[in-house]
């Protein structure tokens, strides 16, 4: 049996007696994001109702108002918020596959001081993967800005526009595993920080690179295998079984690349 194989099935007995839980974190953290881009959306609302209330032309640029920049400019500090909800959600699943039972309460570690770390943690290591993101996702963003530009008046799509949409999808499908092979190395980075929160960002990176030396290929065979299953997320009720699957996969493969790590180094000294 492959180790991606082995990976799977301990994931599939790590939901086991969790899949209730798994999947009512992930119903939480899509419900925290509609909530924010529902209340930004009111927020939009409220400022349009007061802007013709009190007649704030001479203030407010009118065109770029209502062509919803405002919204857009207030959506991505929004989203921003909800990072360590995300954060906390990959530390349950990675905790899942060391102690099997875990508290629905942990979704919410991180709170107080413990919020802005992880907030530094996360945008420390993305940072690190710009140019990873931009070369794998700047084609199929490009592509996407002109079609939807190009089709955003007609009715009903021809079939050379259908065409080009699905050659952007297979863009960002095809951008998702480059992004993955080209940043594989930072994998463990955010798992290195559930293990000791101690550890620094550069720490957690150089760390990372090094215990990934030899698995780098190991974990995109794994990610490979998930693929299949990745793309149903395009449907959304998959998405709630497949992303706790996916990261319960994810989160073993981590466990056992940073336990097969600690070994070697007892057995060095």
């Amino acid at each position: 049996m492959s180790p991606e194989k082995k990976i799977r099935l301990q994931a599939k007995n790590s939901l086991a007696n969790n899949w209730t839980m798994a999947v009512a974190v992930i119903l939480v953290v899509f419900a925290a994001f509609i909530v924010m881009i529902y209340l930004l959306s009111s927020l939009d609302l409220l400022c349009e109702a007061l802007f013709n209330e009190f007649e704030l032309q001479q203030i407010i640029d009118v065109e770029a108002y209502t062509q919803g920049y405002f919204l857009n400019a207030l959506i991505l500090p929004g989203i921003v918020l909800l990072i360590p909800l995300v954060m906390g959600a990959l530390r349950l699943f990675y905790l899942m596959t060391k102690n099997n039972e875990i508290e629905f309460s942990e979704l919410f570690y991180y709170k107080g001081a413990k919020y802005f770390r992880s907030l530094g943690v996360f945008f420390g290591v993305g940072v690190r993967c710009l140019w990873q993101a931009a070369v794998s996702f700047l084609p199929s963003y490009i592509g996407y800005v002109l079609l939807t530009d190009a089709t955003a008046e007609k009715d009903k799509l021809a079939f050379f526009d259908n065409l080009c949409y699905f050659i952007v999808y297979a863009l960002i499908f095809g951008g998702i595993l480059l992004f993955a092979r080209l940043s594989v190395k930072y994998f463990l980075s955010f798992f290195l920080y559930f293990e000791n929160e101690n550890l620094g960002i550069r720490e957690l990176c150089t760390l990372s690179k090094a215990y990934m030396e030899r698995f780098k290929d190991s974990v995109m065979k794994l990610i490979l295998s998930l693929f299949p299953w990745i793309l149903s997320c395009i449907l959304i009720i998959p998405c709630l079984f497949v992303l706790p699957y996916a990261l319960t996969c994810l989160s073993t493969s981590a466990k056992w690349i940073i336990a097969l790590h600690y070994q070697s180094e007892n057995k060095d000294e």
